[in-house]
């Protein structure tokens, strides 16, 4: 089994009838009869032509949330294929601010299908994604199987949320969606697998590689392509019971819920196995070595009236206070010996110290209040700052920053009145979070690394 075979791939554009009509190849998978199980598929992937790109570092981009500026800049002097030109979006000569945005996207990406820059595989494949990185001085592999998923809304299937959604970021992928009528990139879900998931996995990358490619993250991306009927059925029948927690992508997937509803509307009567049914998930077992979930902290500004001595005397009625260095090395190494209790950093220009709530121990009771996240926006930065939910998002009073240096110099420099410093949130916390049905503030997870956008890309004609 070689992934570079070259009965898998064909050039076609997107307006070519050939296209919308072909038939996909048959590969027996289980079908299942009700909601509450996983049904994972294969598909025919649009793919980087890899007789071009068998490196795919110059193509690759991280997902569109997290590229800043200086990241966009990088990424398209890297190549003029890179995949943030769909993702992102380029603005049509003469066209207003951004509602046409996205009309470049389909332009770009039938041009790149046309001139074989992208290639349609001729059968469906399940893809393995290996992404090799650093973390706390350790090498780690993290393994995701990329397929399809059908579709069930949050709540009422298979698939379980952790945190909340804001109506701005899926407005934006619906339009692309839209435009394109693709997934650009998957939803990372994670799942607890009890070995035979991973005894398939394992055959799985015996494969050789299709394709490799070093983001601008650092993170070393290898792609397999599985076309063997055999082990896609005995996979999809290992995860058939599986629930499914979405890591990243919450806003993705319910753009996809939001656009199977306006197929089914648009193309009449229902027929559950049409492409927009399902979308693009990238699934990585909860156990899996190469799981890392890293903190995101909190920055605070614009607070009228804001007053360290009296913030401190409130904190000190339900934490025990203690003064720590002013480095944030010193404040996360004091939170990770405290990891077993609800412990917050806080930095003001009046010094930095280490919050320690007086009641009740950390643990994954599947209740949003027992979470540290939700103790620093309720208790702390709503009850005694008055910042309340409205103001968690993104463009308000709080930002969200990965790096507790720079939460401590922005302090420093008075781009800043408070930082607040978190332990990370552990894997069982947001597994009891999700299965209970309820959701976390905003960022109270970083799933580490990012999965790149680039690798392959879903049909949904």
């Amino acid at each position: 089994m070689n992934g570079r075979q070259a009965r898998g791939r064909k050039a076609v554009s997107r307006q070519n009838p050939a296209y919308r009509l072909q038939r996909p190849y048959f590969c027996p998978v289980p079908r299942f009869a009700g909601s509450r199980l996983a049904e994972i598929t294969p598909f025919r992937g649009i793919r980087y032509n890899d007789g071009r790109y068998a490196d795919l570092s110059p193509v690759l981009a991280p997902p569109y949330d997290v590229i800043s500026a200086a990241d966009l800049e990088q990424l398209l002097h890297r190549s003029d294929r890179n995949v943030a030109r769909l993702i992102l979006g380029e603005q049509l000569p003469g066209a207003k601010r951004d509602p046409n945005k996205y009309a470049r996207s389909a332009e770009l990406l039938d041009e790149w299908l046309i001139d074989e820059t992208l290639i349609q595989d001729r059968v469906p494949a399940v893809y393995l994604l290996d992404q090799e990185f650093e973390a706390d001085g350790e090498r780690k592999v993290r393994r995701a199987l990329i397929a399809r998923l059908r579709i069930e809304a949050f709540g009422k299937g298979c698939v379980f949320p952790h945190e909340e959604t804001m109506p701005g970021p899926k407005a934006d992928r619906l339009a692309l969606m839209r435009a394109t009528r693709m997934n650009m990139s998957q939803i990372f879900g994670l799942y607890a697998d009890d070995g035979a998931a991973q005894s398939v996995l394992d055959r799985m990358a015996e494969v050789d590689p299709a394709g490799e490619g070093t983001g601008i993250d650092g993170v070393k991306n290898t792609v397999r392509v599985i076309y063997h009927p055999g082990l896609i059925k005995e996979l999809a029948g290992a995860l058939a019971d599986k629930r499914i927690i979405v890591a990243d992508g919450h806003h993705r997937y319910e753009t996809a819920v939001a656009y199977r509803a306006e197929l089914r509307v648009r193309r009449g009567p229902l027929v559950l196995d049409q492409p927009y049914e399902f979308v693009s998930v990238a699934l990585v077992p909860m156990t899996d070595p190469g799981l890392v979930i890293r903190a995101t902290h909190r920055l605070v500004s614009g607070v009228k009236g804001f007053a360290p001595d009296a913030l401190f005397d409130k904190i000190t009625e339900g934490f025990d206070v203690e003064e720590v260095g002013p480095d944030g090395r010193a404040i996360l190494s004091r939170l990770a010996e405290l990891a077993d209790r609800h412990a917050l950093g806080i930095v003001t220009g009046g010094g930095s110290r280490v919050a320690v709530r007086k009641s009740g121990t950390r643990g994954a009771t599947g209740s949003a209040r027992d979470l540290d996240t939700h103790i620093l926006h309720h208790e702390i930065l709503g009850k005694m700052l008055m910042l309340g939910p409205d103001s968690w998002r993104k463009g308000g009073p709080i930002d969200y920053v990965q790096s507790a240096d720079e939460c401590i110099a922005a302090v420093s420099r008075g781009d800043a009145q408070l930082a607040a410093l978190v332990n990370p949130t552990r894997m069982d916390e947001v597994e009891a979070i999700a299965v209970a049905g309820r959701k976390m503030p905003p960022k109270s997870t970083f799933f580490y690394p990012k999965l790149p956008t680039g690798i392959v890309i879903n049909p949904l004609i």
